[in-house]
């Protein structure tokens, strides 16, 4: 059975890279840094995601991905999660259209919600 493939959009190399190690070999991890590369691997592999996961503050201080989360709510069916580490952007990004949150700020609680989406993974 082929690895679930999750598009992170984060621009936290060393996140992305602990991430990496706790999703073990379970899942095909998509990794994007700014929202020009978000864009343009979702547009390549849309059609063969299960998940993707959206930070809120990309290179920024501020909330800037709300256009990126628009777009995958209007163009994906999967879950999108919200992994901000503010719970008032992670609100925001699910009025926008993520399916999902993290809660307590805590990104690693990811990696128990994606186990839970998927559960032929553990």
């Amino acid at each position: 059975m082929p690895k679930p493939k999750v598009l992170m959009l984060e621009d936290n190399k060393l996140f992305q890279d602990i991430l990496k190690i706790a999703l073990g070999n379970r899942f095909e991890l998509i990794q994007a840094f700014t929202l020009k590369e978000a864009g343009a691997l979702f547009a390549e592999h849309k059609e063969n995601l299960s998940a993707v996961c959206i930070d809120g503050m990309i290179e920024s201080g501020e909330f800037n991905t709300g256009p990126f989360v628009g777009l995958a709510a209007k163009e994906f069916r999967g879950p999108i999660i919200a992994i901000s580490g503010e719970p008032d952007v992670n609100k925001e990004m699910l009025r926008l259209g993520c399916t999902h949150a993290i809660e307590g700020g805590l990104k690693i609680k990811l990696v128990k919600i994606l186990s839970e989406l998927f559960p032929d993974t553990a």
